[in-house]
């Protein structure tokens, strides 16, 4: 285990960690979609869009700073950031405004998800099955929505501090 942890730089843990972090989510919300039951509203289901695109923009900045392409860590890096911040504005809008609302339908969530053919082509992940106010659930306590604005919140930190220790490295 130790040839592990130093064959791997400070900020790789990073982005692994929000790798691992943001797939942890992400099956948490189809376990309380497909086992508890929560449907999901179209703001629901562009947040695991952005999810799963934060996880893919983690696991290249991983392999890429891990290969020591430093400028492209340091481009997909940002682009997690920036991800990862829509994410807290989508779940943020998601919590104020659109779980006050009666239906998602034609806010910009619905219109991307459906312009994509996500919910056609993989409706289990992407399909909307409800409207936002019905959608609106606690989770141990905590809206649902609340929860994916802290996850993306501290997907966001973890992007930062990676970046953050990237540019340490190299200014040294």
């Amino acid at each position: 285990m130790a040839r592990f942890s130093r064959s791997i730089s400070l900020p790789s843990y990073f982005y692994l960690a929000a790798l691992i972090i943001g797939l942890l989510a992400f099956l948490i919300a189809l376990f309380a979609q497909h086992v508890l039951g929560m449907a999901p509203c179209a703001w629901c289901v562009f947040q695991r869009l952005i999810l799963l695109v934060a996880c893919f923009f983690a696991l290249l900045a991983y392999i890429t700073h891990q290969k020591q392409y430093n400028k492209t860590a340091t481009t997909i890096g940002l682009l997690l950031v920036i991800n990862t911040i829509t994410g807290m504005v989508s779940s943020w809008h998601q919590y104020t405004v659109a779980a006050n609302q009666f239906s998602c339908a034609l806010t910009f969530a619905d219109k991307a998800i459906t312009q994509l053919g996500l919910d056609r082509a993989w409706p289990k992940v992407f399909g909307i099955y409800a409207s936002c106010m019905d959608a609106k659930v606690n989770f141990l306590g905590l809206d649902f929505a609340l929860w994916s604005f802290n996850l993306f919140i501290v997907l966001t930190a973890a992007g930062l501090a990676a970046l953050w220790m990237q540019w340490r490295q190299h200014s040294r």
